[in-house]
């Protein structure tokens, strides 16, 4: 077996010193982005709801519907309905309810909860495979 003169030597130095320098900044990108936003794309999703709940409950009754259409968007579809649905919000869903209670502000036990529908192909019901995801609408109360 040859033996590695002194510039192969500090060449696998060098080039092993770069691949864990590039695996530590690696595990710090994802790290950071974690923690910046832990629900990714959905923040804004739950800011606008977080909004409209606040608006709704400021705006009287007669405004509402002026509010709802101005909100109405491609893809987020508002709607208010007088009664409190009976939703259970499933352990995958809790950190953005959580997380929309925190951006409304006020008493930490306030009542929020979120279900995921399946599409219309799937009868609107629950979600319980991935394919029933296809067409699936949000719903927050």
């Amino acid at each position: 077996m040859p033996r590695f003169g002194i510039a192969a030597r500090i060449a696998v130095i060098v080039v092993g010193a770069l691949v864990v320098v590039q695996v530590l900044m690696l595990v710090a990108y994802i790290t950071e982005r974690r923690n910046a936003a832990p629900l990714g794309p959905f923040v804004p999703m739950l800011q606008r709801i977080a909004a409209l709940a606040q608006l709704m409950g400021e705006v009287t009754p007669p405004q509402r519907d002026l509010a709802l259409r101005a909100t109405t968007a491609s893809g987020f579809a508002p709607l208010h309905v007088a009664e409190r649905p009976q939703v259970e919000t499933p352990a995958y869903l809790r950190f953005a309810a959580e997380r929309i209670r925190q951006l409304m502000g006020g008493a930490p036990n306030r009542f929020v909860a979120l279900a995921l529908i399946g599409g219309e192909t799937m009868g609107l019901g629950p979600v319980e495979r991935l394919r029933d995801l296809r067409g699936a609408r949000l719903r927050v109360v």
